[in-house]
């Protein structure tokens, strides 16, 4: 009964460190491709982009022609400031990438805790269970 109860709290923290994992990998996979967008220099043609997309029927039919080409050129504008900031985020993402692993490593610990504090209690009650039924 002691070894199932141990094989299901191993069984869940190696799940759950499974997931945080998988997590944290998908993120190093984001921040890596994010990274590989900035250095190609795709990151800059957002703006060019929204400018050549045509609106939504139902937001061409209201409003007006001058509102329309306020909010384009607005968005523009707002994304072709944000490429200002394109050399900065480069070494941004590095830090990101060194964060997430240290993310990782301080979440493996807090669902190691647990499980080690389940495996003691664990012991400590199946050595006084014999004693109370003598």
């Amino acid at each position: 009964m002691i070894a199932l109860v141990t094989l299901f709290i191993w069984a869940a923290f190696a799940l759950w460190a499974l997931v945080w994992t998988a997590f944290a990998v998908a993120g190093s996979a984001l921040i890596h491709w994010g990274a590989g967008l900035l250095a190609s220099g795709e990151a800059a043609q957002p703006g060019r982009t929204v400018a050549s997309l045509p609106l939504p029927p139902w937001l061409a039919r209201r409003v007006d022609v001058e509102t329309r080409h306020a909010m384009r050129d607005g968005i523009v504008r707002a994304l072709e400031s944000a490429q200002q900031a394109l050399p900065r985020l480069g070494s941004l993402l590095q830090w990101l990438l060194a964060l997430t692993w240290l993310l990782w490593a301080v979440g493996i610990g807090l669902i190691l805790l647990p499980a080690f504090g389940a495996q003691l209690l664990l012991r400590r009650f199946s050595r006084r269970a014999p004693l109370a039924a003598a």
